[in-house]
């Protein structure tokens, strides 16, 4: 793959599908702890098994979903770390020695005239202009899903208020 399709790539969808079904999983159980506590399903009997939830099992329980998204938001900051440094390692590495040969290859085509440097101006601030919405792009599919966590957990581990 060359440098130009992994940058194009990491635009396109800067999370694999790991670090998504992980985000899913994220999101869900976050779902689940919002939703138990805020509508009050935390439950008090099981029919079918002839269990009783004390106040200390419906605590236990919400604790053990409490702990489920630390684990889910742990899981997840680690894949978007890594994401975010495979993004890098390839803007770094691929796409600076394609870069490098494309430039001598225009410069000799343009000549080191002032269309050279026009053009060369106006790729940069591509780069620049891609940069923000990439960044925007993860906070949205990064900060919300953690913050919804966050806010999960704090009324998991406050229930009852």
């Amino acid at each position: 793959m060359s440098g130009h399709n992994t940058l194009k790539d990491r635009l396109k969808d800067p999370l694999t599908e790991t670090a998504r079904k992980v985000r899913r999983n994220l999101l869900a159980a976050s779902v689940v702890g919002i939703v138990i506590v805020k509508v009050g399903l935390v439950p008090n009997k099981v029919s079918a098994f002839g269990i009783d939830f004390t106040q200390a099992n419906q605590e236990a329980l919400l604790q053990l979903i409490a702990a489920v998204i630390a684990f889910y938001s742990a899981t997840f900051l680690v894949y978007v770390a890594s994401e975010l440094t495979a993004w890098n390692i390839a803007l770094r590495s691929e796409q600076f020695d394609s870069m490098m040969s494309q430039e001598r290859n225009i410069r000799e085509y343009l000549g080191d005239d002032e269309r050279g440097d026009y053009f060369f101006k106006h790729i940069r601030r591509l780069s620049v202009t891609a940069q923000p919405v990439f960044v925007l792009r993860l906070a949205i599919e990064v900060a919300a899903p953690m913050m919804l966590a966050i806010w999960s957990v704090s009324l998991t581990l406050g229930w009852p208020a």
